[in-house]
């Protein structure tokens, strides 16, 4: 059988040209596989930037989780793209997530929510990215749940109070 012919990279295994390396024998964290915890994480803190979104829970002693360091999860919807580049945005951040010196904090589940944009960056700006949201994580910055969302209810003037003020808000039956 003959050798296929040598390709950039051949010569460091798991290397290949354009991609990022293979990080042999760093550790990989552990993984979150169920919904349960993956709905546990969507409660929690988030930190945003524009390649993902960051869903950050500390697991407390009464969980029925056995594990006591970092845990992760990771979530391309479809709006990513079609089933080809949503595997790809999940092999950039697997590998993303390899890297020596994360923030990861033990006792913490971390969910990636991916978005396209993590497709067309660098690596070395998605791993940055990564870094920067655990990091902020970390810190305990997030823009979670004290924060307004646009469309989450009905407008409201500013200034009016509750109750039967004018321009107040009152639903119909």
């Amino acid at each position: 059988m003959d050798a296929l012919p040598a390709r950039p990279g051949d010569d460091v295994p798991g290397v290949v040209e354009g991609q990022p390396s293979r990080n042999v024998g760093s550790p990989v964290p552990a993984r979150l596989k169920v919904r349960p915890d993956f709905l546990r994480a969507a409660s929690g803190g988030r930190v945003h930037s524009r390649s993902l979104s960051l869903q950050v829970y500390r697991r407390r002693d009464g969980d029925a989780s056995p594990e006591t360091g970092a845990r992760v999860g990771l979530t391309v919807t479809k709006k990513a793209g079609n089933a080809v580049e949503r595997n790809r945005i999940k092999r950039r951040f697997r590998e993303a997530l390899r890297a020596p010196g994360l923030a990861a904090l033990p006792d913490h589940d971390y969910v990636i929510v991916a978005r396209r944009d993590a497709l067309a960056a660098p690596f070395a700006a998605l791993l940055g990215e990564v870094r920067r949201c655990l990091a902020d994580a970390a810190k305990g910055r997030d823009a979670g749940k004290g924060r307004a969302r646009g469309g989450s209810g009905p407008r409201r003037k500013p200034g009016a109070g509750r109750g039967g003020e004018a321009g107040s808000y009152t639903p119909h039956p």
